[in-house]
């Protein structure tokens, strides 16, 4: 039977076996009396938080375990550990807090070489006075990569404990601001980015990526299902690539931008977020400064997107892609200004494609090079296309071949060999020698007969003309395109037009 060593701590016993650790049992005050960054960092050190589990239990009363901090709580060279406040935070703050009293433009946590952890439940205080709350960076000494990391149920707050400003130019979270290796897979989630106010100078950044170096290996980054409030910008990207979706956005009358982005190097998606930034009329959702028209592209569907007095999406010189229609709501001056897509970057030229729920030209402001928008009118047509003159009565979304010179008819039911069609009818010209708008690309609604499934080829109908039917036969010259929504019994289908 072995004895127990009188000299060992509960903290050094946990660190050698694993266990779950109380922080109140390595010095830590939960009454935000005493300066507690002594007895965080000496625990941490230099991988003193591998294979560890510690918790902020709730102090007398129930009431959460408020931490001062005088100086920064580093960790670093550390693997699976996990650092857990109890309560989940919200908005309201009720969970362990971390309070920032150090010297100005401090940070108030800092990890460095460290490869699959959790942080949750834990309220990061900048007190006015800290410049970032919690950074995530490969800097310190020592070979671990830093990778897989997760913040669950947060709240990064630029100024709860007094009455002043946020610090100007405060980070909420900011990941791989200064290396350019590793810093990927970091997820935060189910977490709330209070800036206070959006701040002077730069303004206030709730997340921020690769802020210092543009690190084009910062990839993987998930933001999803957190809430921004009163931030210069809520997610402020100068590269590597993010997931960013299901997060609502509460910006203030001095808010630039929901989301900004000056770079990325992978495929960026945007999708299902929900701006409430419409309190000033420089407010907007998104801005891509920077052109990548033939890089990876960036997603931008399902969004709810507020239109003040400017333009809701800046996008760049970018390739940019829908797989579901944008929302639009009328903003600060309610329908009275603004514009919902535009390019302001030095004119360069984008493309857009998919279920945008935008209408061209009238809602796109800038130079387009190829697109595909909401069809239907002699204005509304697309933009990979031609303009010609109807030769007859066309209905919308049917084949369309030459009549003439730039003269154009609908197709009939003997129009079935290859190279006939040149495109499709894009608005409903009533009469001979109309502008009819001619889509060579893009998608659209057609008329089918019989069954329709997705994937399968499009050619003109054998029975009606100005229709079409499906095919899972490839004839070269023949197929208008590839049906992308199926129908059952013939009538309306989706068609991404490719002609062959």
């Amino acid at each position: 039977m072995g004895t127990k060593n009188p000299g060992v701590s509960k903290a050094e016993s946990a660190q050698n076996n694993g266990q779950i650790v109380d922080a109140r049992d390595i010095g830590v005050d939960c009454t935000g009396t005493n300066d507690s960054a002594g007895a965080l960092n000496t625990f941490s050190g230099s991988g003193g938080l591998t294979g560890i589990k510690l918790v902020f239990s709730a102090g007398d009363r129930g009431r959460p375990c408020l931490i001062k901090l005088a100086s920064t709580w580093r960790i670093y060279n550390s693997t699976s550990f996990t650092i857990d406040g109890g309560a989940r935070c919200g908005l309201p703050g009720n969970c362990t807090r971390l309070t920032y009293v150090g010297p100005p433009g401090g940070t108030v946590v800092d990890l460095e070489q460290v490869f699959g952890f959790a942080v949750t439940n834990v309220h990061i205080d900048g007190n006015g006075i800290a410049a970032t709350g919690v950074i995530v960076d490969q800097n310190a000494a020592g070979g671990i990569a830093t990778y897989d990391g997760i913040f669950e149920g947060m709240l990064f707050d630029a100024n709860a404990s007094n009455s002043s400003r946020p610090y100007d130019g405060w980070v909420g979270l900011s990941v791989s601001p200064t290396s350019t290796a590793n810093v990927a897979d970091i997820r935060v989630i189910d977490s709330a980015f209070e800036c206070v106010s959006t701040g002077s100078g730069s303004g206030t950044i709730g997340y921020g990526l690769g802020l210092k170096n543009g690190s084009r290996n910062a990839l993987l980054e998930v933001i999803r299902h957190n809430y921004f409030e009163h931030c210069g910008y809520g997610i402020y990207q100068k590269n590597g690539g993010a997931i960013i979706e299901e997060n609502t956005f509460g910006g203030d009358a001095f808010t630039i931008d929901d989301i900004y982005l000056t770079g990325t190097s992978s495929h960026e998606r945007i999708v299902a977020n929900w701006s409430e930034s419409q309190l000033g009329p420089s407010n907007q959702f998104f801005k891509a400064e920077f052109q990548d028209v033939t890089g990876p592209g960036i997603e931008i569907s399902g969004n709810q997107i507020p239109i003040n007095a400017g333009c809701a999406l800046d996008i760049g010189g970018n390739t940019i892609t829908s797989r579901e229609p944008n929302v639009w709501s009328n903003g600060y001056q309610k329908g009275k200004g603004g514009s919902k897509a535009c390019t302001t970057n030095n004119g360069y030229a984008f493309t857009w494609s998919g279920l945008s729920g935008l209408s061209w030209p009238e809602d796109i402001t800038g130079t387009l090079t190829a697109g595909v928008f909401l069809p239907g009118s002699l204005k509304n047509g697309p933009s990979a296309g031609m303009i010609a003159n109807s030769g007859a009565a066309i209905a919308q979304g049917s084949p369309v071949k030459w009549a003439g010179a730039a003269t154009v008819v609908g197709t009939s039911t003997a129009d079935t060999g290859t190279g006939i069609v040149a495109g499709v009818a894009a608005n409903t010209p009533g009469t001979a020698g109309r502008p009819t708008y001619v889509m060579t690309s893009g998608f659209i609604g057609m008329t089918a007969e019989g069954d329709c499934s997705v994937g399968q080829f499009v050619i003109v109908s054998h029975q009606n003309a100005g229709r079409v039917q499906c095919t899972s036969s490839f004839a070269a010259g023949a197929v208008i395109g590839v049906a992308i929504l199926g129908k059952k019994g013939g009538g309306a289908v989706y068609v991404q037009i490719g002609l062959r």
